[in-house]
């Protein structure tokens, strides 16, 4: 395919470029070495590496499963705006079996399973807290 194409065309300098966007600079130096990287790297660390080859390709619709749920809250929120950054124009539709940490998305859909059917809706918004009594 034409995004499976451009990744192979690219120059180390790009494949740099989407490491250290992933953040995975420490690997920059080992590009030419050939080892098992599914023993070398932590869970999180592929995740990183499968968004980098995301970075490479380019494609126009990405459909991710769980994508970034070997991560820290904080780490998918980072890595989802630096893959929206990188990728302006790239339809991401994300599906997982865990609430999206806040900010993540800009939308959500919740899928539920009531009786016999199975229903899409809004995720219930949060309880509004009342305010403070304070003493004048």
């Amino acid at each position: 395919t034409r995004s499976n194409e451009a990744a192979l065309s690219c120059s180390e300098a790009t494949i740099a470029d989407a490491l250290t966007i992933v953040g995975l600079s420490a690997l920059v130096e080992q590009l030419h070495e050939t080892v098992r990287w599914d023993q070398q790297l932590s869970n999180g660390e592929r995740q990183r590496l499968a968004i980098a080859r995301v970075l490479l390709q380019a494609p126009d619709v990405l459909v991710v499963d769980d994508a970034l749920s070997a991560l820290d809250a904080a780490s998918q929120v980072e890595l989802m705006k630096a893959l929206r950054s990188a990728l302006p124009n790239t339809i991401i539709i994300s599906l997982g079996q865990a609430r999206p940490p806040a900010g993540l998305h800009d939308q959500v859909l919740t899928m539920a399973r009531e009786g016999s059917t199975a229903t899409i809706r809004p995720p219930e918004a949060p309880a509004i807290e009342p305010p403070l009594k304070q003493k004048v």
